[in-house]
């Protein structure tokens, strides 16, 4: 009996270049399957638009292509084809097993087991930055998810806090694995040219990565290194 790894990867929601961390997030963590040694076999559920982006992962033997009748640019189909169609494509090509990087998943298991990741109750804690039918998705995933999903991923002890204290989950059922980050060698500059860029010096200057949303709180990053600056400590010393 074989101790391979074998399970789909839902990449259906992924709309190249449209789903901001999200993408980042599953595309590096693709990165990292690839550098490992272990011998396992993940199939990449895909769309027929983003298929193209996706195949060079499939370059390595230990992953292929397992392509959707739908586009992910249609969301409303796309979504509904999740609903009552998924289950049937996976279990035709013999797949049981189904990550799935965001909370989107069908209505019932259909003889799959489900692993979906919860980034965030966004939309729950800001429903004015969310249109009416997102908020309802949104709400109906995420009960699916607690409800149906074998185990959820949660990317941080706040998200996986507040997965418990407003879906009554068991702690048990979350586990915490933070955003995965890959760093190209090719992309990393010396700090002579990262000063000459932007007219800083090492180790006094902050940065922050972060869309212009009030929800992201930068109000607060401003605040917390006028204090540094105003106290003249070093993040080393009282930070």
């Amino acid at each position: 009996m074989s101790d391979k790894m074998e399970m789909a990867i839902d990449l259906l929601w992924l709309r190249p270049r449209q789903v901001g961390g999200t993408e980042f997030y599953i595309r590096n963590l693709l990165d990292g399957f690839l550098q490992l040694e272990e011998d396992y076999h993940f199939t990449l559920l895909v769309s027929k638009d983003n298929r193209d982006s996706l195949a060079h992962y499939a370059k390595d033997e230990r992953i292929s292509l397992l392509e959707a009748n739908v586009e992910s640019v249609n969301i409303a189909r796309r979504i509904l084809w999740q609903f009552f169609c998924q289950n049937r494509l996976l279990r035709r090509n013999h797949i049981r097993k189904c990550f799935i990087p965001v909370y989107c998943r069908p209505l019932f298991n259909g003889g799959i087991t489900y692993i979906n990741v919860i980034h965030d109750l966004q939309a729950a804690h800001y429903p004015k930055y969310h249109p009416f039918h997102e908020i309802a998705y949104s709400r109906l995933c995420w009960w699916l998810d607690v409800h149906f999903s074998k185990h959820i991923v949660a990317i941080s002890d706040w998200v996986r806090e507040d997965i418990m204290v407003r879906h009554h989950v068991k702690p048990e059922k979350i586990t915490i694995i933070y955003n995965t980050i890959t760093v190209d060698p090719n992309e990393i500059i010396s700090m002579t040219e990262l000063a000459e860029k932007y007219g800083v010096a090492e180790n006094e200057y902050y940065y922050t990565v972060s869309q212009l949303i009030p929800h992201k709180n930068l109000g607060t990053i401003i605040e917390v290194m006028s204090r540094i600056k105003s106290n003249k400590l070093t993040y080393r010393e009282g930070f």
